[in-house]
Formats: structure tokens, C-alpha cells, sequence
């Protein structure tokens, strides 16, 4: 057979192919007529001395004649779905029956009439139509179509539709005009039409089939599809191949299986070519685009007819067309050899293709691998075939995917036993090695499993971790597997005892079995790693310390110590001393363990640069091997040109490994994250199926089965079908309990999902177990309480390692015990601790999160433990960010809020750290000082900050004489105007907002007396009064002449009725200075007013003596601006009132209160806290009573005015 070579460009695809066509020879006489003789009678006549590959070839031609039975009766690979190509029953296949029926006779049953179209009403018409008019605009139309301007030919050819109805060629051409314009409903209904007057060109009849199979009308798609045939065959033109592919399907789906795949053998026989100018190249192009998996259906369908050798052609050449599925054509393949007793074809098949083209077993295939050597009679020839390819690409990783695949092949569990275990003695931290010797022990044979693993760890104590997880993830006998392991005291059996009860949930007792007795020689650096793990485990720095100091003599003569040394380093949270302590093995000749560890080291250490160096080396060393490519590209993400370094480090996996199982992981994961839950399913279990242990795997298929409950339950279903039946056989497997436990949950069954948990803590406390549980407790049983109990009861009894106080720490956050949450974390953060990188990291932003309120609830001595831990954070090299600078400021406001100089220390250090931060810095100190109880640290704080800050900063300042007011004492009011060492800089700052209230010609003559002048006065705002009458009398008595607080002072004692002769004293001495002040003259004319004096007052001769308080007060609205202050409008309309005057009275009230009115409503929505304020309550109470005054007036009564002294008298000194 001259078939083509493959698309992916396979070296060694023609071996393959030739055996496909040996294949058809061979099997062309069929096997009913050759009982099977089983292998060993075959195998004598085979020589000896031959090649592996010499001997299958040899008995591929001998099973011609004398089948394999025991292949016969294999079932099908797995992952191949048997009712895509399973062989009907006899009678199905019986002659005459309709899967049996050729093309033609098929063709020849299906009339035009059972397509449901009815005939024609009349004669075929003519090729053109009839009427000029319409045969015009019909030439114009083809004319358009020809030249690919459809709107142009649509516009002539519906005129002449309408000119000539009854014309099929006229239709036919507006359908193909509409067609080009992808107006496709619009098209099949000119068709339509075009059939009905008659018109039955192979063209229309595809069209209309066409459609009638996107409908999924297969019994209208057949006929018409295999009209069009008939007339293209009449006509002598070939099948068009988009509808001899629909034809194809549509037969299939009536049952027609013979006819269905000889068109569609036809159909992609000779693939056209030159497509691009094709008016149909759409739908060519889809054809080709398909050929792969139009062969395979072919193939399959020739399958299920039995007719093996057509079968066989039809996967060949799905084989060679671009795209196509090798691993589901190759098992296809392999099926129907086993089937026909040619086990040594099928394994030819495999073997040829087990090395990808860059010499790297392909992992895919194991699971055939398995299939063939366990249901054939192939012995032990198959198994040193697979491992002849030896030669291939003989790196670390490939000779252990080699030994995986040899081991696969063999159906002696012994055999591959040995193949295993002395693959891992050449690669002994190989969990993929490890985890296919695990199922080669029956379930019982505990003592066979453990003496497995304790060879490995006698050829590589180290590996006594990787040992212990294959032991107990295998999941049979774990209780008998660990009472076994406490009986044997051998050096391998207690390092695999420590390290199996470590993941059990019980370090405790691992470390116990480490230090029951001295280990020996060989096996002391392992011992002490372990021992160094476990002290970290169990918060045990002693033991951790003890381990080190063993190990450090051993390390300069020794890599292994050396390996183990910087293990247990790393367990100390000392990466740059663990990094040092490996790198004379880091060289140009390291393996690629060693630089995986040291770029581990490396990231942990904070070095991206030296781990990626060591991940590219690693790549280098063995470029066949993945370990080193998953945590490469989690670092190339993080860098610069992320998207570009990521995606060429992706097509250089693809290049080394075809078969790469991260980027299948990959595809899963992003194939679920779109959704496409039964295509990630496909894959994931495809990855499951060669290698049981994939634990990514797994994880990622609970995921897409939970994730996939609501839009197909089913799948969830089958998912957990599929669980619960791989953990009945290994009950004890902690990761199949956890993806069993959480698809049950998905699948509603939490109850249940709880107690396969909670059975399996009751004997072993696994902390990732124990979360899942409480988990599923929150969230799908909606028990958040509860969860929360778990969890604490859980982690209040942990060892109070970093990740055990900061688990404890966010749930005791999350219930507001703040106090308990930063005590937990300073027992695992003790002064002194060694602490790694990212660990100090984690408490810095844990820290960073604690705000004023939950310091402040959580107290003094719990605020100052956060800042010592905030200071480990700091010494470890954890950048102190604006967050963490704020956060300590927080911790210490609430820990020391009266040490001010510290407070402020903190707030330089972080103008030191930041430049730029300290008004910051003060500002959230302030800020915090200010909500305690106590006034007194915040005006303290308030005064050094405004010493400290230079130059002088004007929103502290007035913050201090604002905050000075509202909190403050009348001792500190005064100690503020008698003490402040710059008063001038505090009155600057106050003029900034204050205006025309800060008078410079008193600045200028006594600055502290104005400045207890302005206390007084916003004292008086907030209603203390007293507060406000000593600061005025403070600043009289510093400046006798200071007319503002002489002025404010005298109105306040009018105001209450006492010391009259004082007040009027004070008052006439404001006015004396301040005769052009509104207010002034307004508080003057008030006197008057009390004294009865409304008028002016005059000697005998008629001249003025003294101005009463009508005149000054319309002196003060009229021409000093005071028909602006509702107060003095509401003292000039009482004044008014007595004088007879009330027209005028009520316009002076009713203008204050226009004047509150526009005042209140824009703080109608302040905050509740902020109506409350004095000024507000007092202008609400003005706007009351100038109401009120204005009611009496409209009701024609007298409104109720303020007395004078005659009328109500003051009150007594």
C-alpha cells in the first residue's frame, strides 16, 4: 500500500504502516477456519536466538494460522468506547438485512417520493425562463453570481422570480445567490421551490439534504442527498464530498452501515485540491479539516460489520491525515488484532510507535502495554521487546519511563517487581516508578510490599519519604502495613515506619521510632533529616537543632549528609544556609534531584534568578524529565514578558515530550475551566489510567465532578461510580478518601461525605482530611458553627508550628478574638525563632490586616506581642510597606498611647523607610489617639508632633487648637494660649481657615492673648460657657485692651443677667476700638436694649448724649453688615417691636429666619451625631422663637419679646 506519511512527521511511522499492511495480508483468510493451538506450541518453532522484535515478527505470521485465544478474549483497551465498534450480532449481519446493504442498492430504495417533497405540478421547465423580461434580469443575475457579487445577483433574480414564478432555473440560482451570502434559511427555501417547479439538478437536491441533515431529518437527508448522487453519477461527475459525508452519516443513523461507510470512503478517496478559489471551499474545507475522524467512523462502522480488513485500512488512513487521534486509532488497532487471535501484530503495532520520533517512551501507551502482555500468550518475548528500545533516548527519566513500560508488559508480577525495583535503584526519587511497583503485591502481602520498599531505601536512604507516601496512598492494609513497620527495627524499616506516621497524622510517634536507638552509619543522614522535619512538625526546635548539629560533621565528606543537611535546614526555615550546605554538589556534573532541590532551596530563599538558573540546568541535564519544567513556569509567569517566556517554555515541553502529562494536566485544567466537563473527564482519566497515583489528577477529576453537578449530574454520577469502585479496593487511600468524600458531597450526599471523613480521623489524624471534613461541614452542610468548632478543637491541640498558628490565627480573626489570634501566633513566633522568608511574609500580611478597633479590643499587651512580632517580620528582610508601617503605628497607639516620643519615633521611621509618609504617619496616630476615652495622649501627641514636624504644619496645628477645644480641659485651653511655643505659627494656621476671625492688629499686639481670645469664643460655640468665660478673662488679663474678648465677654454676662455694671463696663470698652464691628455695636445696642433705653437719649439743648438701641442697631444692619447675622436681625426686630414699630419688627424676623433657614437646610444630611452639635442646637432654638414671634404676629396677638431689666430683673452678684 503507497500510503503518505504521516502529518506529524513520525520517523518511524512507515515500520508501522508496512505492519498495517502485513496486517491486511495476513489477516485476509480470516481465523474461523484456524482453531486457536495457545502460544507454547508456537513458540517452540520460534528460534531463540532471534531479536525480540524478530520473534513477534516470526510469530505474527505462524498466528495467521494458529490464533492467540487467549487475545481473542480480551476486552477492549481502556478509554476505547466498544459501542463505537463492536461487531453486530449474526442476524443483524444476516444478507439483506439493512446494515449489509451496498451503496447501490440502497440508492436504488430511496425514491424521491420519501423524501416528503411532493412532485412536480407540471413538466421540468426549460433551462432558462420563458419570459423575456425575466430571462434579462436571470442573465443579469448568473452574470453577478459568476463574478461572486451575490447582493447584486440576489437583487436580479428575485426580480425575475417575480416575473417568472414558475422557472426551477430561476429559483435554483437565487438559492445559490443567497448561499453566497450566507442567507442559508433564505437559500433552502428558494431550493425549495426550485424542486417544486421541477428542477432536480444534483445541485438543489445536495443543497436541500444538506439542510434536511442539519435538522436531523435523516430519512429526508438520505433521499435527497442520494438523488443528487444518482444525477451527478448520470452526469458523470464524481461524488461532491461535503454531501457525500452527510449522506454518510445520515445512512448510518438509519441503520444502512455497509452503504454508510462505502460513501464515505468514497467521499474522502481522493481529497480535492485547490480549494481556495472554490466557490465551496467552506464546506470542502470542513471535509478535509475532518478527514481523520471521518476515516476513524468509517473504520468503525467497516468494525461492527465485521469486515476487519476494511476496517483496518480505514484506521490507516485516519492514521495519516493531519489531526488525528494516534492513541484512539492505535488501540482501535490493537482491538481487532487481539480479536482475531494476532497478539504479536498488535504488539508489533504498539512497539513501533512506543517511542515517540524524539526517543521518549510514550507513556500513553502503558495502559496498552498492560493489556496486550496480561490477555495474550506472548510470554516473556513481549516484555524484552519493549525493553530493547533501550537504546532510545538513555537519560534518567527515559530509562525509568523504559522500565515502567517493560514492567507493564509483563504478566509475571514478579518479573516486573524486579525490573522496578532496580529501575528506582538507579532512580530512587521517581514516584512515577514507585507508584507502578505499589499494585504489583496482592492486597494481603503487607510484608511483601514493605521489603520491596525498604530494598529501595537501603540503596537510597533518602528516598524513605517518597517510599512511605507510595505505602500508604496505595491505600490496602495501612493499619497491618504500620504495626508491621513498629515491630521492625532495621534502619530502613524504622525510616519508612517514621516517615509512613508522619503522613498518617502522627509525627509524634515517628519521631518516637527515630529516637528509640542510634541508627548505623548508612542510614544516620536520612534519620536525622527526618528527625530535623519532625522537630519542625511538632514545634520541637530541639529536635531540629540536634539533627543539624549531627549532621554538619558528616557533610564535608559526604553529598548524602550534604542532601540531608540542607534538608534539615530547610526544615529550621533556614533556606540561605540550607542553599550553602548544598551547593558543592550544585556543579557542572549534578544530577537533576540535586538541582531541583537547590532551586527549591533557592525560591525559598528568595533568589528567582539562581532558582531558575538551576531549573534551566535541570532542564538541561535531562530534558526528558518534567519535575523541572511545572515550578520553572510558575516563576517565568511571575517575571517579566511572563506570557511570552511561559508560552516558549510550553512549545519546548511539547518538542521534548509529545506526550507530556503537564500539559495534558494543563489542558484539563483549562478544558474545566471553560466548562468542558466531559472532554477534561476524558483526559484526566487517560491520565489516571497510566498512572493510578496521579494525585494532580485525581485532585483536578473531583474537581471537574463537583463543579459539573448542576449542569450534568450524570457526570458527577459516573464519577463517583467510578470512585467508590477504586476505593473499595484500596479503602484506605488518603487521596481517593478525600476525592471520594468531596464528590459525594457534590453529589448531595454530605452526610455521608462526613463520615468516611470522620472514620478514617478516628484512626489516623490527617490534617488535610481534617479540613475537608470541616469544610464540607460549612459549606455543604451549612454548619459554619460547627466547622468552626473542628477546627479550632483541631488546631488548639496542633503543635504550634507557623502553618498550624496561622490557620488558628485567621479563624480566631474571623470570630473577632483578636487577643487569641496574635497569642497563637507568638507561640510560634518566639523571640529568637528562625523564621523563613515567606513565612515572615504571611505574618506580615496577617499582621497588616488587624485594624485600630480589633488592637483596641484586644488590649495593651496583646497590641504590644503584635509589635514584636511586626519587628521578627522586618529583621527577616520582609519589606516594611506603607500597610505594615501603618499597622505598627496601630499596635503601638494601642500598647503605649502615652509614650509619645515611641509614637512618634514610629512615625519618623516610617518617613525614613518612605519618604514622604509623615504627616501620614502623625495624621493615623492622631487620628487613633483621638477615639480613646481619654482626651489627654492625643493633645500630648498633638503638642510633640507639632514641635517635631518642620517646617510647621498647619493642619496639626489647627488640629491641636480644634481638638484642644472639643476634648480638652479649661487647663488645657489655657496651658495651650500660656504655652505654646510659637503662637504666631498656630494663629497663621488658624487664619487659614478661620479668616476675618483672626485679627492681625491684636496678632501683631499680643498673640497669646488672641489666641485664648479665639478659644474663648469656640469654647462659647460649644456651650461652655464657663470654659469660655476664663480663657476671656485669661486674655484680658495678659492684654487689658483686647476689645474681642472684652466685647464677647461683656455680651455673655448681659446675656445671663449678672454682673451688669462689669458687662456694660466691657461692652462700652470694645465699642470704644471696635465702634465699625457689626457685632459690637450690636452688643452696645443690646445693653441699651436691657436698660430700657430704645431711644436716643438728648441734653436740655436737643443735642445727642447718648444713642439708644434703635439707632445703633439700624446702624448695625444697615450700614455695618449685620443684615447678614440672624442674631443681631432678631435684636432689631424686638427692638423695633417696643418702638411701635412692628411692619418693620416682622420684616427683620422674618428676614433671620430666612437667614437660619438657609443655613440648616444644607446640613439637614449630616450624620445623626453631627445634629446634635451646640451651634446647630442653638440656631434650631433661634429659629424657633423668631417662628414663634411671626406665628403671634400673623395670629393678631403680641409676640413674646426679651425682657429688659425693668421687666425681669437681672440676677444678684
Amino acid at each position: 500500500m503507497n500510503t503518505p506519511a504521516r502529518h506529524s512527521g513520525s520517523a518511524r511511522l512507515p515500520r508501522v504502516l508496512a505492519i498495517g499492511a502485513a496486517g491486511l495480508i495476513l489477516l485476509a483468510g480470516g481465523c474461523a477456519s484456524h482453531p486457536g493451538t495457545g502460544q507454547s506450541q508456537s513458540q517452540s518453532a520460534r528460534p531463540q536466538d532471534q531479536s525480540p522484535r524478530a520473534q513477534l515478527e516470526a510469530l505474527a505470521l505462524e498466528q495467521n494460522t494458529s490464533p492467540d485465544t487467549r487475545a481473542q478474549a480480551a476486552p477492549p483497551p481502556a478509554g476505547l468506547d466498544l459501542s463505537l465498534l463492536a461487531p453486530l450480532d449474526a442476524a443483524s449481519l444476516a444478507p439483506g438485512q439493512p446494515a449489509t446493504r451496498s451503496l447501490d442498492d440502497v440508492l436504488d430504495q430511496l425514491a424521491p417520493t420519501t423524501s416528503g417533497v411532493q412532485p412536480p405540478s407540471r413538466q421540468p421547465s426549460s433551462d432558462h425562463p420563458a419570459d423575456p423580461a425575466a430571462l434579462r434580469e436571470y442573465i443579469a443575475g448568473r452574470t453577478a453570481l459568476l463574478s461572486g457579487k451575490a447582493a447584486e445577483a440576489i437583487s436580479h433574480l428575485e426580480t425575475a422570480s417575480k416575473l417568472d414564478p414558475a422557472s426551477g432555473s430561476i429559483w435554483r440560482e437565487l438559492g445559490e445567490a443567497q448561499a453566497l451570502a450566507g442567507r442559508r434559511a433564505s437559500a433552502a427555501a428558494s431550493y425549495r421551490k426550485a424542486l417544486q417547479a421541477g428542477d432536480r439538478e444534483a445541485r438543489v437536491l445536495r443543497a436541500l439534504g444538506r439542510e434536511a441533515w442539519r435538522a436531523e431529518q435523516a430519512d429526508q437527508a438520505a433521499a435527497l442527498l442520494a438523488e443528487s448522487l444518482r444525477a451527478d453519477s448520470d452526469d458523470g461527475n464524481p461524488i461532491w464530498p461535503p454531501a457525500g459525508v452527510d449522506l454518510g452519516q445520515a445512512l448510518a443513523k438509519l441503520g444502512y452501515l455497509r452503504a454508510s461507510a462505502e460513501v464515505l470512503e468514497a467521499s474522502l478517496a481522493d481529497p480535492p485540491t485547490q480549494i481556495a478559489q472554490s466557490r465551496d471551499r467552506l464546506e470542502l474545507g470542513e471535509v478535509l479539516r475532518r478527514r481523520a475522524e471521518l476515516w476513524t467512523l468509517a473504520g468503525d462502522t467497516w468494525a461492527r460489520l465485521g469486515q476487519t480488513d476494511k476496517a483496518t485500512h480505514a484506521w490507516e488512513e485516519a492514521f495519516n491525515a493531519p489531526g488525528s487521534d494516534t492513541l484512539g486509532l492505535l488501540s482501535r488497532r490493537v482491538y481487532s488484532q487481539m480479536r482475531q487471535g494476532h497478539s504479536a501484530l498488535a504488539a508489533l503495532s504498539t512497539l513501533d510507535l512506543l517511542a515517540n520520533p524524539n526517543g521518549v517512551i510514550d507513556e500513553r501507551l502503558l495502559p496498552l502495554l498492560r493489556e496486550i502482555g496480561a490477555n495474550s500468550s506472548l510470554g516473556e518475548v513481549w516484555p524484552r521487546a519493549v525493553a530493547s528500545l533501550g537504546g532510545t533516548q538513555a537519560t534518567p527519566s527515559n530509562r525509568a519511563r523504559l522500565a515502567r513500560a517493560a514492567a507493564a508488559s509483563t504478566p509475571d508480577q514478579a518479573a516486573a517487581r524486579a525490573v522496578l525495583i532496580d529501575a528506582l535503584r538507579q532512580s530512587p526519587f521517581d514516584t512515577s516508578l514507585l507508584d507502578a511497583l505499589m499494585p504489583l503485591r496482592d492486597a494481603s502481602d503487607v510484608d511483601g510490599r514493605i521489603s520491596d520498599l525498604e530494598q529501595i531505601i537501603t540503596s537510597e536512604p533518602l528516598a524513605a519519604d517518597l517510599a512511605a507516601r507510595a505505602l500508604i496512598f496505595d491505600g490496602r492494609h495501612i493499619d497491618d502495613a504500620v504495626a508491621r513497620l513498629r515491630r521492625d527495627d532495621s534502619g530502613p524499616g524504622r525510616l519508612l515506619a517514621a516517615a509512613a506516621l508522619q503522613k498518617l497524622g502522627l509525627p509524634d510517634q515517628g519521631l518516637a521510632i527515630l529516637n528509640q536507638s542510634p541508627f548505623d552509619p548508612p542510614f544516620l543522614p536520612a534519620a536525622m533529616a527526618q528527625r530535623a522535619e519532625l522537630g519542625a512538625e511538632l514545634a520541637r526546635p530541639d529536635e531540629t537543632t540536634a539533627a543539624i548539629a549531627a549532621l554538619q560533621p558528616l557533610a564535608p565528606s559526604s553529598p548524602g549528609a550534604r542532601r540531608a543537611l540542607a534538608l534539615a535546614l530547610e526544615s529550621a526555615q533556614r533556606a540561605p544556609e540550607a542553599l550553602a550546605a548544598l551547593s558543592p554538589d550544585l556543579g557542572e556534573h549534578a544530577d537533576c534531584t540535586v538541582l531541583l532541590q537547590g532551586a527549591d532551596l533557592a525560591s525559598q530563599a528568595r533568589d528567582q534568578k539562581q532558582a531558575q538558573d538551576l531549573l534551566q540546568r535541570a532542564i538541561a541535564a535531562d530534558k526528558f524529565d518534567e519535575r523541572a519544567y511545572a515550578p520553572l513556569l510558575e516563576l517565568l509567569t511571575r517575571g517579566p514578558n511572563a506570557d511570552q517566556q511561559a508560552s516558549a517554555l510550553v512549545r519546548r515541553l511539547r518538542e521534548n515530550i509529545p506526550d507530556s502529562r503537564l500539559i495534558r494536566l494543563l489542558q484539563g485544567r483549562e478544558l474545566a475551566s471553560r466548562s468542558l466537563w466531559e472532554q477534561s473527564q476524558t483526559l484526566l482519566l487517560g491520565l489516571m489510567s497510566e498512572n493510578s497515583e496521579d494525585t494532580d489528577a485525581l485532585g483536578l477529576l473531583a474537581s471537574v465532578w463537583e463543579r459539573a453537578r448542576s449542569a450534568s449530574p450524570a457526570l458527577t454520577s459516573r464519577g463517583l461510580e467510578w470512585l467508590e469502585a477504586r476505593l473499595a479496593k484500596r479503602p484506605d487511600s488518603p487521596p481517593l478518601i478525600a476525592a471520594t468524600a468531596r464528590v459525594r458531597a457534590a453529589a448531595g450526599q454530605a452526610p455521608q461525605a462526613e463520615t468516611l471523613l470522620a472514620d478514617t480521623l478516628s484512626r489516623w489524624p490527617i490534617t488535610d482530611l481534617a479540613r475537608l471534613r470541616e469544610t464540607i461541614v460549612r459549606s455543604s452542610l451549612n454548619q459554619p458553627d460547627r466547622a468552626d468548632d473542628l477546627a479550632k478543637a483541631r488546631l488548639q491541640a496542633a503543635p504550634p508550628t507557623p502553618d498550624n498558628a496561622f490557620e488558628l490565627a485567621q479563624l480566631l480573626l474571623r470570630t473577632h478574638d483578636t487577643s487569641a489570634a496574635i497569642a497563637a501566633l507568638r507561640r510560634a513566633f518566639p523571640a529568637g525563632a528562625g523564621v523563613n522568608l515567606d513565612n515572615a511574609s504571611r505574618l506580615g500580611a496577617l499582621l497588616a490586616g488587624l485594624t485600630p478597633d480589633d488592637l483596641s479590643k484586644a488590649g495593651a499587651a496583646s497590641a504590644e506581642d503584635a509589635v514584636a512580632l511586626l519587628d521578627i517580620v522586618a529583621s527577616h528582610g520582609v519589606p516594611m510597606t506603607p500597610r505594615l508601617h501603618a499597622a505598627r503605628l496601630a499596635m503601638l497607639v494601642v500598647a503605649a498611647p502615652t509614650d509619645f516620643k515611641r509614637l512618634a519615633d514610629a512615625a519618623d521611621a516610617m518617613e525614613k523607610s518612605i519618604p514622604g509618609t509623615r504627616v501620614n504617619a502623625y495624621s493615623a496616630v492622631i487620628g487613633q489617639l483621638e477615639a480613646l476615652d481619654s482626651p489627654a495622649p492625643a493633645l500630648a501627641f498633638l503638642r510633640e508632633a507639632s514641635t517635631r514636624l518642620a517646617p510647621k504644619n498647619s493642619d496639626f496645628l489647627f488640629e491641636l487648637f480644634r481638638f484642644t477645644c472639643v476634648k480638652g480641659t479649661r487647663e488645657d485651653s489655657i496651658a495651650l494660649a500660656r504655652d505654646t511655643q510659637e503662637p504666631r505659627a498656630l494663629l497663621d494656621a488658624l487664619a487659614e481657615r478661620m479668616g476675618e476671625l483672626v485679627n492681625s492688629d491684636d496678632v501683631d499686639r499680643n498673640p497669646r492673648a488672641e489666641l485664648a481670645y479665639l478659644l474663648g469664643s469656640q469654647l462659647s460655640v460649644l456651650n461652655r460657657e464657663a470654659d469660655a468665660e476664663a480663657l476671656y478673662r485669661y486674655a484680658l488679663s495678659i492684654d487689658p485692651d483686647q476689645a474681642w474678648a472684652a466685647n464677647n465677654l461683656g455680651y455673655m454676662l448681659l446675656e445671663q443677667g449678672r454682673s451688669l455694671d462689669e458687662a456694660e463696663k466691657l461692652i462700652e470698652q470694645a465699642w470704644k476700638r471696635l465702634s465699625s464691628e457689626a457685632s459690637v455695636t450690636d452688643s452696645l445696642a443690646w445693653l441699651r436694649y436691657k436698660q430700657g433705653e430704645m431711644t436716643d437719649q438728648r441734653g436740655p439743648t436737643g443735642s445727642l448724649t447718648r444713642e439708644g438701641a434703635l439707632t445703633l442697631l439700624d446702624r448695625a444692619v444697615n450700614k455695618l453688615n449685620g443684615d447678614t447675622d440672624y442674631a443681631i436681625l432678631d435684636h432689631y426686630g424686638d427692638t423695633l417691636f417696643r418702638a411701635g414699630k412692628a411692619a418693620d419688627a416682622r420684616k427683620a424676623w422674618t428676614q433671620a429666619r430666612s437667614l437660619i433657614d438657609s443655613r440648616l437646610e444644607p446640613l439637614a444630611n449630616l450624620p445623626a451625631q453631627q445634629q446634635d452639635s451646640p451651634l446647630l442646637a442653638r440656631e434650631r432654638d433661634a429659629l424657633k422663637s423668631i417662628t414663634s414671634k411671626l406665628d403671634a404676629m400673623d395670629a393678631g396677638q403680641r409676640p413674646q419679646i426679651a425682657p429688659t431689666f425693668s421687666e425681669v430683673p437681672p440676677a444678684k452678684p
